[in-house]
């Protein structure tokens, strides 16, 4: 129960906090909205409490401290008592009228030093800012075709727009990728819908049977079906999330595992598959797997740039702590511009694989990531349209 003594101290504690909260309000702080009017106050405060404290030591020890050097001089033939009372006082006015001019230049000088550095600094700041938020708008309504100038203002303000700049360029990359990947992914799932669509309509209209139509949609539904597994195995190597079973392996094996599975492949098509390899093990850490299926990649897509009489050499070798395994067709070659884009997901060099193939344009995507999991690189080279194709996976070697 709440006592009349605890009731009077709440009602007085409530009127002190109203009298308080009054008296705030009374008297308003001031309080500067920009960067530059909270620089330019503290500028001010610093130069006024300069200047006053000039001013009242100058006022109060000038005079006194001349006076009492010109009483304490010694002129010769002139006695003490004979320096008037009246040159005294003009002197004294001299010295506080010197000190007065000589610190109100002073303060002038320091105001429009204040004034002026602050006023280009806020520009130089507002600009620098503004342009990020300017931006930073036209990202958000999906313009990316926008960047921020540099302004002066120290090397801090500057990795600020340089990082900003960095961020868009990337953010318009993936944009571009994102909308060519949507693009590039309709019209893989068009192509075997429209077969689907076209052989219904067929059975409909009694051109063809059921019976007789069976194998196309078993085709065309694995092919979106191994499309999907493809994105899905990609989108999960991007992530990182992807299983790996890392082991002490010996690449060379790898390797003629690797060809060993293709052989028929390669004999059919009359090409001939050539492998390449150093006498002694190469130990390196890996998934076995994931090494096989970037390998059976590399040597499938070189078996479809290649055709009739055409040559396939696997390599292997080791330099410096990493090991090299190249994989070089005489086939159809490409061109600067064509090896670029050529580890981007959904990405076809015209021609070099048919869709009927059940491509899906995504294997080099995944094989990259798969070599990036394993501190290793996967890069093409070509000299040209008919001159053959290299592509060479790097990984660290270990010890045996």
């Amino acid at each position: 129960m709440v006592s009349k003594h605890d009731n009077m101290s709440s009602m007085k504690e409530s009127r002190r906090t109203a009298n308080t909260e009054k008296s705030r309000a009374s008297f308003p702080r001031f309080q500067p909205r920009s960067f530059g009017g909270v620089f330019l106050l503290s500028m001010l405060i610093v130069v006024g409490l300069t200047v006053s404290t000039t001013v009242i030591v100058n006022l109060a020890v000038s005079p006194w401290l001349l006076g009492t050097h010109i009483r304490d001089a010694q002129l010769p033939g002139v006695h003490q008592a004979a320096i008037d009372a009246q040159v005294m006082k003009h002197v004294e006015i001299a010295a506080r009228t010197a000190n007065a001019i000589a610190l109100g230049i002073s303060l002038l000088i320091g105001l429009g030093a204040a004034i002026g550095s602050s006023l280009y600094l806020s520009h130089q700041m507002n600009a620098g800012v503004s342009g990020i938020v300017r931006a930073s708008k036209e990202i958000a309504g999906g313009n990316y075709d926008t960047h921020v100038e540099q302004v002066s203002l120290g090397e801090e303000m500057a990795i600020v727009v340089d990082s900003f700049n960095a961020m868009v360029e990337r953010l318009k990359t993936t944009e571009m990728h994102r909308r060519r990947l949507f693009s590039d992914l309709a019209h893989e799932i068009r192509t075997p819908v429209s077969v689907i669509r076209a052989q219904a309509e067929a059975i409909e209209d009694g051109i063809v049977s059921i019976q007789n139509s069976s194998s196309i949609f078993q085709a065309q539904a694995e092919r979106l079906v191994a499309l999907s597994d493809d994105l899905s195995l990609l989108s999960r190597a991007e992530e990182g999330s992807l299983p790996y079973h890392m082991h002490r392996l010996d690449l060379v094996d790898i390797a003629r595992t690797a060809v060993d599975s293709m052989k028929v492949a390669f004999s059919t098509r009359h090409v001939d598959l050539k492998l390449d390899t150093p006498s002694t093990a190469i130990s390196v850490v890996a998934d076995r797997q994931r090494l096989l299926q970037v390998l059976a990649n590399l040597l499938n897509n070189a078996l479809h740039a290649t055709t009739e009489g055409d040559d396939v050499q696997v390599c292997v070798t080791q330099s410096k702590g990493f090991a090299s395994l190249s994989v070089t067709d005489t086939g159809k070659g490409m061109t600067a511009d064509q090896i670029a884009p050529i580890f981007e997901r959904l990405y076809r060099i015209e021609g070099s694989r048919s869709r009927q193939d059940g491509g899906s344009g995504i294997g080099l995507a995944i094989s990259r990531q798969i070599m990036v999991a394993h501190r290793g690189t996967l890069s093409a080279t070509s000299k040209g349209l008919g001159e053959g194709s290299t592509f060479t996976l790097t990984i660290p070697t270990t010890k045996a």
